[in-house]
């Protein structure tokens, strides 16, 4: 008899080896997701119309990769390789990923021209990335059925995931704007940042390449070999009836879950400072929320996910709506931004301390309820088998990628149209601009010091080296200064405070509404309970234990034809083998009681 499905345990070595692949994976995710179009933004000098532009380019781009996911999930499911279903699409992900999103960051391109290469760049990080994520989540169901187990590695891989991408938000704003920048300007600071992530990304899914052990692929499957058309794929997605809900409130999720961090660098720059340190702890302050997955399996042990979903939508309804008064009633005073503590030479001011702390609970919230949406996705593989025979793994797990895409897609469209509705895209060409004088300054830096310092010749290395870099640093922080003069003093590019309320209006309370449409879906169409799993797969294991003592009965047959074939040609004579024709006879007899059985 073989093991139930159920109890099949998961092995650390694949636990471990899975969850730490995502750590790289998602620092290089949040670094174009998250960063690409601020990186754009103060760098690029683009006008109104190319920045609307960019956005157009990534709102098409993300769209259309959206819907090539089902594509790349039919090629896993038809993948069959010595290393595994999975693992030769992760590998050819994280090489040509790579790739790109170094030539995206490092390409020494301004205006229109860098308009056109970010046309097709953009494309391919879309098309490249998908390789890479479809086939590392679509491994995740593969690995375990085990309910408790599938439970430990959802959240140890999403840990891994929001460590790769709490690194991302918390490092790549200081180091590439305001004072702790690591080179002389943005552009070359996120230059030097992307190669470090590549580096990072491409690690660690070699990591999970070598260490995870796939499970043997079944020796034979009725739709093996088979390429599914478009067609036969969305039957798969709409045909599950638990699988469509889920899908529409993760696509919800995503958008509600990410407009608020994607317009917060550009709040905080024009609210407070042009200073990357602000942002990051932004981003500790409200990520702190991250580390509540950590109980999750805990908390999944006490009450079921249906009772966990409610308390984070509480939680998101409270920290969304104080978030938002905290900030408007701060915002009447401009002087009361600062009064603060200072963190170098970096003013903290309190009330951007206040509306960060009341953002946390909010992002409680949504952690919960994403790994409640990560499990549900997960276990409508087992729906999807219970009800039509085949898992579809790789075609279900091509949903949530899909979504996250539409998602960004329709966040990007939001960010730009917010900028551009608000009249902020003149001052940030202002800033773009000033960026690129520095960076000019940069390269001339050494001639600068020799045409400002006469017997810099009759010198030693170590002195030249000093004023050198003392050159550098001189030339940062009076960019610095001038952006900061751009965005709050200079009379034709200086951003108004209606401007900035308006703009965290739209990061606050559209969030929670599109979030609240989220969780409404989820509660009244998504039914796969803990216990009705737990009854799916006993069925599922029933039907596989049927078929494999089917199988055995029609091997009896089989033996039982052959004996009478015999039979009919024996020519007996000898005692023994008389004998042993009467024990064939025997058996032929007793066939029928065991078919029958």
């Amino acid at each position: 008899m073989s093991e139930s499905i159920s109890n099949e345990r998961l092995s650390k070595r694949n636990l471990w080896g899975y969850s730490m692949g995502g750590i790289g994976r998602d620092m290089a995710y949040q670094l174009v997701n998250t960063y690409l179009l601020t990186f754009i933004t103060f760098t690029k000098g683009l006008s109104n119309t190319e920045f609307a532009m960019v956005g157009v380019i990534m709102v098409i781009c993300r769209i259309f990769d959206g819907c090539n996911d089902p594509f790349m999930g039919s090629l896993i499911e038809i993948t069959r390789t010595k290393i595994g279903k999975f693992k030769p699409w992760i590998l050819a992900g994280v090489f040509t990923n790579v790739a790109v999103i170094i030539a995206l960051f490092c390409v020494p391109l301004r205006g229109t021209s860098y308009l056109i290469f970010f046309a097709f760049g953009y494309l391919l990080w879309g098309m490249t990335y998908t390789m890479n994520d479809i086939s590392y989540w679509g491994m995740l169901p593969s690995l375990t059925s085990n309910p408790g187990d599938r439970n430990n590695l959802t959240t140890l891989a999403n840990i891994g995931a929001g460590i790769g991408a709490g690194l991302s938000v918390l490092a790549i704003p200081s180091l590439t704007q305001g004072n702790l920048a690591i080179a002389s300007n943005a552009s070359k600071s996120y230059a030097i940042v992307s190669i470090i992530v590549c580096i990072v990304f491409f690690v660690c899914q070699i990591m999970t390449v070598f260490v995870v052990k796939e499970k043997p692929l079944p020796k034979v499957r009725v739709d093996d070999g088979e390429k599914r058309s478009l067609k036969d794929m969305f039957k798969v997605i709409f045909k599950n009836d638990q699988l469509k809900p889920v899908m529409a409130s993760m696509l919800l999720y995503n958008i509600g879950s990410c407009i608020t961090m994607a317009l917060a660098s550009y709040w905080i720059y024009y609210r407070f400072a042009y200073q990357g340190l602000l942002v990051t702890l932004f981003t500790v302050i409200s990520g702190v929320s991250t580390l509540v997955i950590v109980f999750f399996p805990m908390m999944c042990k006490k009450h079921s996910r249906r009772w966990i979903s409610k308390l984070s939508m509480i939680m998101i309804i409270v920290g969304y709506l104080l978030m938002f008064v905290i900030s408007l009633t701060t915002g009447i005073n401009p002087d009361a931004d600062k009064v603060g503590f200072k963190i170098g030479e970096v003013l903290i001011p309190v009330t951007f301390i206040f509306t960060g702390l009341t953002g946390a609970c909010a992002f409680f919230g949504q952690t919960l309820f994403y790994q409640v949406l990560t499990i549900s996705v997960a276990n409508t593989v087992e729906y999807n088998e219970y009800t039509t025979g085949m898992r579809d793994e790789g075609v279900i797990f091509a949903c949530r990628p899909f979504t996250a895409k539409l998602g960004s897609a329709a966040v990007v469209g939001i960010t730009t149209l917010v900028v551009l509705a608000l009249g902020l895209n003149p001052t940030n060409k202002a800033i773009s601009n000033a960026d690129y004088e520095a960076g000019q300054l940069a390269v001339q830096v050494e001639q600068l010091v020799k045409d400002e310092t006469p017997n810099f010749d009759s010198l030693s290395k170590e002195e030249q080296t000093k004023l050198i870099e003392a050159k550098k640093k001189s030339i940062e922080t009076e960019n610095v200064a001038k952006i900061e003069n751009i965005i709050h003093t200079n009379e034709d590019t200086k951003v108004a405070k209606w401007q900035y309320q308006t703009m965290f209006a739209f990061m606050t309370l559209l969030p929670l509404v599109i979030l609240l449409g989220s969780f409404a879906i989820y509660f009244k169409k998504y039914n796969i309970s803990e216990e009705r799993y737990d009854e799916i797969c006993a069925e599922i294991a029933k039907r596989k234990l049927a078929a494999e003592g089917s199988a055995e009965v029609a091997l009896d047959g089989a033996d039982v034809n052959e004996l009478e074939n015999d039979l009919a040609s024996s020519d007996a004579e000898t005692p023994d083998e008389i004998f042993e024709q009467e024990a064939a006879a025997d058996k032929i007899s007793e066939a029928p009681d065991e078919v029958e059985k």
